[in-house]
């Protein structure tokens, strides 16, 4: 069970993506851009993110981030030099009128394999708990 829950009525979803080295990526799904913190949480459009999949049957736990390069701080030049590879994602909801870092946390992921075609993107990216 949850520790915290996002009401439901302001409820929006955040990533954090934070490279091995180089600059964390902070992104919202909510219309604006959220200040969490000291940080901006970027609703920048040409980027999708898939939510979770999971199967009871063993597999493991899935997000995807799609994007146009140079959306919400991802761009090609820092795909392609592996800033990305291995990098951990913090996926959590909060409240657009009150939003607190991983009020209702999601789940962590490690992010793996990249797609590029022209100038879009697609990170897939493992739940920690399943790549142990």
């Amino acid at each position: 069970m949850k520790t915290a829950v996002a009401d439901r009525r302001y409820k929006v979803h955040c990533i954090r993506i934070v490279p091995l080295w180089g600059s964390p990526v902070y992104i919202t799904d909510h219309v604006r851009d959220l200040t969490i913190g000291a940080n901006t949480y970027k609703t920048d459009t040409g980027y999708q993110f898939s939510g979770t999949a999971s199967e009871d049957n063993m597999s493991p736990g899935v997000l995807d981030l799609s994007g146009v390069a140079s959306a919400a701080g991802i761009d090609i030049d820092q795909i392609v030099s592996g800033v990305f590879d291995g990098a951990r994602c913090y996926a959590f909801a909060t409240t657009w009128n009150n939003p607190i870092v991983d009020e209702e946390e999601i789940g962590v992921a490690i992010l793996g394999k990249t797609k590029l075609e022209d100038d879009r993107y697609t990170i897939e990216m493992m739940m920690l708990g399943d790549a142990l």
